[in-house]
């Protein structure tokens, strides 16, 4: 009779909720800070028409304002993550190549010697990298 008072609980899973940043195309971002600076609306306002977070449309008007005419020509209303990046786009597809054929043949490499390998692609090809790096002598976990 006891299992008949639970039977109506659920239990409740822990979702992780779908990453937001950096989640907005360049075209309505742009949209909204120009209405911000052009037609006075109110940033939450103009957040809200176009679907954006109001404190990173503030962060973008801020940036836009105090840029000058000349920035203001080539000002981007995107993130730009790739500014950080270790590797290029084409050396980063060949460790990866490499990594996957290594694993195919039955000789891929551990997770730390997979991370010492990138370390040392990075170094030989004197790319710029974060200085924990030559402290671990391995890459980090990305």
């Amino acid at each position: 009779m006891q299992l008949d008072i639970f039977e109506h609980l659920i239990m409740v899973r822990n979702r992780k909720e779908k990453r937001k940043i950096g989640d907005f195309d360049e075209e309505s971002m742009k949209r909204a800070v120009l209405n911000v600076i052009d037609n006075e609306i109110s940033i939450r306002a103009a957040a809200q028409e176009a679907n954006l977070v109001h404190m990173t449309l503030k962060r973008y008007v801020d940036k836009y304002r105090n840029s000058s005419e000349e920035e203001r020509l080539n000002f981007h209303f995107a993130p730009r993550y790739d500014v950080n990046k270790e590797f290029p786009k084409e050396l980063e597809d060949q460790l990866r190549d490499y990594l996957l054929t290594s694993c195919r043949m039955h000789h891929g490499l551990t997770r730390k010697n997979a991370m010492m390998l990138a370390y040392e692609l990075a170094k030989i090809n004197n790319l710029k990298y974060p200085s924990s790096w030559d402290k671990n002598r391995q890459a980090g976990v990305d």
